[in-house]
């Protein structure tokens, strides 16, 4: 895993900034990382470990930050577009309930004449 905080990296680095703490088995089993992911991202710099013993870890302050902001705008998108498109379907099915009600009018009129 490289010291960045690309696409690839950002699942495993945003549960680890959700846990704020957290140990190598427990990453194991959460984690739907390659071994070898979860490896490196414990030998990197983006985490420190806590105690001399090796096992609890948590991300710099920092990383922990800026993964939790972007999870924020991603989330904040997500509700965007998700409104946007509501407002989409909203707009057709008005138009698609205009354009049936015009037509059955049409109809009316000419059965009548």
């Amino acid at each position: 895993m490289s010291n960045d905080l690309s696409y690839n990296n950002i699942r495993l680095l945003s549960l680890c900034a959700v846990l704020r703490l957290f140990d190598p088995e427990l990453l194991r089993s959460l984690a739907e990382a390659p071994q070898d992911d979860i490896d490196s991202l414990l030998a990197s710099d983006l985490v420190v470990l806590v105690d001399d013993s090796g096992s609890a870890y948590h991300l710099r302050a920092d990383i922990q930050t800026d993964v939790l902001v972007r999870r924020s705008v991603c989330i904040q998108r997500l509700y965007v577009l998700q409104i946007h498109a509501i407002h989409i379907i909203c707009n057709a099915y008005r138009s698609t309930k205009a354009m049936w009600l015009f037509a059955c009018r049409i109809t009316t009129m000419v059965k009548q004449s």
